[in-house]
């Protein structure tokens, strides 16, 4: 049974009751717990971006298919909208990236993926290093300096899905005129199969063949 902090709101998550398969509850308590994730009425997952400083940026509610890939009949939606807050203004940063400001976060690699999902996943699975995700492959405006501020004289490693590997590797330069010590990593190059593959897929492959 679920305890009760994990229970309340979240027995229609979809991708809450994806992970089921994957982790047990105490790991779906951590993942929950680091992100702030939450549940819109629809069963969707709602990513929450909060800044350094506490402050929620932003809400993505997005939903999942049992097998842990979105549901791509459903289009993200932001919870302003959900609300009918339209004239809403937002200034989006990295997802997760409250973790940043953590003390037993300070001296670990940041890690930097497209998918909300695949930072949820990799945070358990590689707690090692801070998961952020851009939200997308473009997301967040994550080339523009401003977003970068808090990451400012750490070691940052880009995971880029396997489709969009050279597009990041070419942004290095940029990355570096700001000053930031950051690479690609090449672990899709050498194990992917599939264009949209991320490092979560390569994951949960090895949780499927374990």
């Amino acid at each position: 049974m679920l305890n009760a902090p994990l229970i309340i709101g979240f027995f229609e998550n979809l991708f809450v009751n994806a992970m089921r398969k994957k982790f047990d509850e105490n790991q779906i308590k951590n993942i929950i717990n680091l992100y702030h994730l939450g549940t819109a009425r629809s069963g969707a997952v709602v990513f929450w971006q909060v800044d350094t400083l506490g402050r929620v940026r932003y809400g993505k509610a997005m939903h999942y298919k049992p097998d842990l890939h979105r549901d791509k009949s459903k289009h993200p939606v932001g919870v302003h909208s959900l609300m009918g807050k339209y004239d809403f203004h937002h200034r989006q940063c990295f997802f997760g990236e409250h973790l940043l400001c953590l003390p037993e976060n300070k001296n670990k690699p940041v890690c930097i993926v497209e998918s909300e999902k695949t930072a949820c996943i990799c945070s358990e699975v590689i707690p090692e290093c801070v998961w952020l995700a851009t939200g997308g492959k473009n997301g967040v405006k994550w080339t523009e300096k401003y977003v970068w501020t808090y990451l400012t004289g750490r070691n940052v490693i880009l995971f880029p899905d396997m489709d969009a590997h050279d597009n990041w590797t070419e942004k290095l330069s940029v990355f570096r005129s700001f000053g930031m010590h950051v690479k690609v990593s090449e672990i899709l190059k050498k194990y992917a199969s599939e264009p949209q593959q991320d490092i979560a897929d390569l994951i949960i492959m090895g949780m499927t063949m374990a």
